[in-house]
């Protein structure tokens, strides 16, 4: 019998620090437990955290499926699996197939609260950048591309920095999502984004990654931009 999770809490993230609340995602429902301990990413299309909550600035979603969801969930699957072995990786509670709830330990809270709120990270975790820059190199080094870097997707697990969000990630050995399958994904606010990295009819999420850690994704005193040349070094 699957975890229940219905009077759970939905989590989001803050827009800014005037602590505007948004969804986190565009494809699953994140619920927290009353503990606060326990983070459950339902993967259900029909969900109002995504079809009302998300509507205000994604009036509009045709792309946004069963397909899309079912996808995504597998692939969020597959990497947390594969990287189960590492510290940073969450622990997996419980995956229930027939839901498509996946369930991981969960610190309560993501960066994204932390920063928005006013506090400093590095006096929740002294070594936050030097734990994330492990974390960002460690995934290359691995073999791996992880685009989903944004503050709410870490959070500090008993003084241990941790990340999530992994159904943006592929191998190496082939770099690439098909657009056909992640079209739901690509916001209109965003697709720009995306733009420089599209092959055909695929994304390529080298490109994408690398783009997102030197400018797209922001953090306080660009962070993650000045670990670009740490995590790519020349050859």
């Amino acid at each position: 019998m699957s975890i229940d999770t219905s009077t759970w809490d939905p989590v989001y993230k803050y827009k800014s620090y005037d602590m505007e609340k948004a969804g986190t995602n565009m494809v699953y429902t994140p619920l927290a437990n009353k503990e606060n301990d326990v983070l459950c990413m339902h993967f259900d299309h029909t969900n109002a955290y995504q079809t009302t909550d998300l509507a205000q600035w994604l009036p509009e979603r045709p792309d946004y499926t069963k397909e899309l969801v079912d996808y995504v969930f597998y692939r969020e699957v597959k990497y947390l699996m594969l990287f189960q072995d590492k510290l940073w990786a969450p622990n997996i509670v419980e995956i229930d197939y027939n839901t498509k709830k996946i369930f991981i330990e969960w610190g309560g809270e993501t960066l994204n609260h932390i920063i928005y709120s006013g506090r400093n990270i590095v006096d929740v975790l002294p070594n936050w950048e030097e734990q994330m820059l492990r974390i960002l190199q460690d995934i290359i080094d691995s073999g791996y591309y992880k685009v989903s870097l944004y503050p709410h997707c870490y959070f500090i697990s008993n003084g241990v920095l941790k990340t999530f969000d992994f159904y943006a990630t592929a191998g190496k050995e082939f770099p690439y999502m098909y657009l056909k399958d992640i079209k739901g994904l690509m916001g209109t606010n965003s697709g720009h984004r995306f733009d420089e990295a599209i092959d055909e009819d695929k994304l390529d999420l080298e490109k994408f990654c690398k783009r997102s850690i030197s400018t797209h994704i922001e953090w306080p005193n660009e962070v993650l931009s000045n670990m670009y040349d740490k995590i790519f070094k020349p050859t």
